[in-house]
């Protein structure tokens, strides 16, 4: 039985349950809409769901679940399917049929399924962009969010998803459109296998009802969409050119400093669509992807398509790279664009903005927070440059979605001077740090998180496969300068060796957590090192507070305490350095030279020897100088 309502939503169902049996919804703004509604079930099977001729959408989820439609019969909606859920899953689309118009459209009725332009929006000017059509923001589209039908509209997955209802009130936007605050959750995936697609006629139609399209993006998307995979499909009059439309970033954007700091909401940058046996784009048994237009990125194997305004590629396999701060002031300190390169094309960059402020241009008041999150399109099987931008977090994720195991990349990312003060790496999975290698990383055999630090282009080289999670850390440090009562000489005999350990059974911590960083001669100066506590828990701001208190146990301690404590003659506290949580100064790579401590007072006792010899020769010269001279004075 179907429910008509020509107001707002026609069947709503509770995913609370691990399945739904069939709903229908025709007529209406929605057909169908499903939410959690405090679900606790992790995976929902929806089946034979049935939506048609509703003027916004037939099917749209929200759930806090993994979603599976089974064969659903969506047609004749303006939005066939819309499917995002709140946190990181997967939602699936198995069998069933997603179909676009069954008849022509008389010009009113094209009007009339145009989201609703007259009825819900245009009594306002602030809200009316947002949903008309897209050219009248920017004339360099050709195609329209609202023209005509969509099978499928991509969808990011939500942090916290909006509840699922439809108004005809002008402050409201679609329910497919997210709130001004929404977040992006960290990755996601659409499956859709052994399905129908039928009756997408764009290039066929006039006029704006012209469009019809399987796959489709909004022109005001701002956060990152999640990635579609195609299996065994079945096209039934559908046009070549409406398998697939991705519309390009709103330029209006890079003016609104609330939304994307100015730079431009870049999500429709980094969209993925993958048809894996090349059924969908007629190139059955060999895999297929569409990529968005990036400038400068044209991987090896791709070409533009106009028409679908994307790169269509063969024989490259793409996966979703997601690199979030987890750093306790992330959202308070911004990091810039992460910028990806593939080293067999390193003119070929990406920059990646993180997801705006806001997702609104009507309605943008920015409140001082950013996620620290940024989510973007990489080709597998090949070695990316990653650099992050003027500062670095002290904890960060970093994890490859949307594609099959064992494929994956390698990594090098520019950590800059803290290369030299301590990275590691932990594979989430098995909340064990990550194997250490020297040198020669490969991605056929090496476990996740196998790295190795290169010091000379200050880079962290790491195996990220697919499916897998790694976190990076980075030492939080504190440091003393300790001026001591003896010359560097006697130092490097006596004390050199030992002086690490005798630091740490005086703070009472494991010798690993301090390292004599360099020795100064003169007056000579020893500076210690002392590291913070690392585990896969690791908390930059704790480990800070711990260090600090460190720091400021040797400051405070007087002189002769400490000498008489450390077996050293102390003289005074020289300087200290208080370990910081909330930003780590980056230095872009460069090719740096590392001296240690021994090469330190190597240095300054070969140049104190040569010193010694080039007085003692002065002396020489002086004394035959002045022995010349005495004697030509008794000659005389």
């Amino acid at each position: 039985m179907c429910i008509r309502d020509s107001n707002t939503t026609s069947s709503t169902t509770d995913s609370s349950s691990s399945t739904s049996s069939s709903s229908c919804g025709a007529g209406s703004s929605i057909g169908v809409g499903l939410d959690d509604d405090g679900a606790v079930s992790r995976c929902v099977a929806a089946y034979t769901l049935r939506g048609w001729k509703n003027s916004y959408a037939g099917v749209v989820s929200y759930t806090d679940a993994n979603l599976t439609l089974i064969s659903p019969i969506v047609h004749d909606n303006h939005i066939g399917v819309a499917l995002s859920r709140q946190g990181s899953g997967s939602n699936a689309i198995q069998g069933g049929l997603i179909g676009g118009r069954s008849e022509v459209f008389a010009v009113p009725d094209c009007l009339a399924h145009q989201c609703r332009d007259t009825t819900l929006y245009d009594t306002t000017t602030s809200a009316a962009p947002l949903c008309r059509s897209i050219n009248s923001i920017d004339t360099t589209l050709t195609r329209t969010f609202n023209q005509a039908e969509i099978g499928v509209l991509m969808m990011p997955f939500l942090v916290e998803a909006p509840t699922p209802a439809y108004s005809r009130l002008t402050s409201n936007l679609p329910v497919t459109s997210p709130e001004k605050r929404d977040r992006s959750a960290s990755y996601g995936a659409l499956v859709i296998s052994d399905i129908y697609l039928a009756n997408f006629q764009f290039g066929r139609d006039t006029g704006r009802c012209d469009g019809s399209t399987v796959i489709a993006t909004s022109g005001l998307s701002t956060l990152p969409l999640v990635p579609i995979y195609l299996m065994r499909s079945t096209l039934v009059r559908v046009s070549q050119g409406a398998r697939v439309y991705v519309h390009t970033p709103y330029i209006g954007w890079e003016d609104h400093i609330s939304m994307c700091d100015g730079k431009g909401c870049d999500a429709l940058s980094h969209i993925s669509i993958s048809d894996v046996d090349g059924t969908f784009f007629d190139k059955v048994g060999t895999a297929m992807s569409v990529v968005s237009r990036i400038v400068n990125q044209y991987p090896a194997g791709c070409f533009s398509d106009n028409t679908w305004n994307v790169l269509m590629c063969t024989g490259v396999q793409f996966g979703q790279l997601t690199f979030q701060s987890k750093d306790q002031d992330a959202d308070i300190r911004p990091l810039e664009s992460l910028v990806v390169q593939q080293v067999s094309y390193l003119s070929r960059q990406v920059s990646v903005v993180a997801p705006p402020d806001c997702t609104r241009m009507d309605d943008c008041v920015s409140s001082g927070t950013r996620p620290g999150i940024f989510s973007t399109t990489i080709a597998l099987s090949v070695t990316h440059l990653v650099d992050i931008g003027a500062t670095v977090p002290f904890v960060s994720t970093w994890q490859l979605m949307g594609c099959p195991a064992p494929s994956g990349v390698i990594l090098r990312i520019g950590f800059g001077d803290h290369v030299n003060r301590g990275i590691t790496v932990w594979d989430v999975s098995t909340s064990s740090p990550a194997v250490v290698k020297t040198s020669a990383l490969d991605l056929s055999v090496d476990a996740p998180g196998t790295h190795y630090l290169e010091e000379r282009d200050s880079r962290l080289y790491v195996v990220l496969p697919c499916e897998a999670q790694l976190r990076v850390h980075v030492a939080v440090q504190g440091q003393v300068g300790l001026t001591l009562n003896l010359q560097i000489e006697t130092f490097v005999t006596l004390y050199l060796d030992t002086a690490p350990a005798r630091m740490a059974a005086f703070l009472g911590v494991a010798p690993s957590r301090v390292q004599l960083a360099s020795v100064y001669p003169g007056s000579t100066i020893a500076v210690f090192t002392i590291t913070g506590v690392d585990s896969i828990a690791y908390n930059a701001s704790v480990e800070a507070a711990d260090v600090n208190s460190l720091v400021m146990q040797v400051a405070s301690t007087k002189a002769d305490v400490l000498s008489e404590r450390l077996g050293m003659p102390i003289v005074a506290i020289d300087h200290i350095v208080w370990a910081s949580s909330t930003a780590a100064p980056y230095t872009p790579p460069t090719t740096t030279v590392t001296v240690s401590v021994a090469l330190i007072v190597t240095i300054s006792v070969v140049g104190t020897l040569l010193l010694a010899g080039l007085l003692f020769a002065q002396y020489k010269i002086y004394r035959y100088f002045a022995t010349r001279l005495a004697v030509q004075k008794r000659n005389a």
